[in-house]
């Protein structure tokens, strides 16, 4: 039996020959595959070993913080306790502080009073030293007036009656003050010898 040429199968050779660009393209997209399939390994293998070393980065952020936190919070109680020992000793101090004030305020207003005692004093032995000089002139101008009968002695007498007037009004305002004070300050230490007895 003979065959026909289209019923005759075809050479090896040229069956492979008919089929490369098919076989050359198919082992192509086979390597193509291979090497991405490589590559998404080696990407994967990366980016586990990063996620890896972001993990363990975040482990040691997450140690570090939380060993922040602790001496933080250690720093915070030992600030604490520095700043109630720091409000004890002010407080201790301001209570030494109010005492002594309070003892210097009394014994500033002792010293007060003992000089404005003796500053009265002085005033009133000045005034009343003046007071008699001015009377003594007064009697004086008004004496030679009255032999002389000049009008120059006369206004002169008068002037030294009205210096002498003016002074007295002026010390009478002055012992009025005095005594006020005098009184004032007897009726603060009678209250302040109550006040210390309760």
């Amino acid at each position: 039996m003979i065959q026909t040429p289209a019923a005759m199968p075809m050479p090896l050779t040229q069956l492979w020959l008919t089929h490369i660009p098919v076989i050359i393209s198919s082992f192509a997209t086979l390597i193509i595959a291979w090497t991405g399939f490589r590559s998404m390994q080696r990407n994967l293998a990366i980016t586990a070993s990063k996620a890896d070393v972001a993990a363990n980065r975040a482990d040691e952020a997450a140690t570090k913080a939380a060993t922040l936190v602790a001496d933080v919070k250690s720093h915070q109680a030992l600030a604490a306790a520095k700043a109630d020992q720091a409000a004890t000793k002010a407080a201790a101090l301001v209570a030494e502080v109010k005492t002594t004030l309070v003892s210097t305020n009394d014994l500033v207003s002792d010293r007060l009073q003992k000089i404005q005692q003796i500053s009265d004093d002085t005033h009133v032995l000045v005034n009343n030293a003046m007071g008699q000089q001015l009377r003594t002139n007064a009697y004086k101008a008004r004496q030679l007036a009255i032999l002389t009968k000049d009008p120059q002695d006369i206004r002169d007498a008068n002037d030294a009656d009205n210096a002498l007037s003016l002074h007295m009004s002026k010390q009478a305002r002055v012992d009025h003050a005095v005594e006020a004070r005098v009184k004032a300050d007897e009726a603060k230490a009678k209250a302040d010898e109550a006040k210390a007895k309760t």
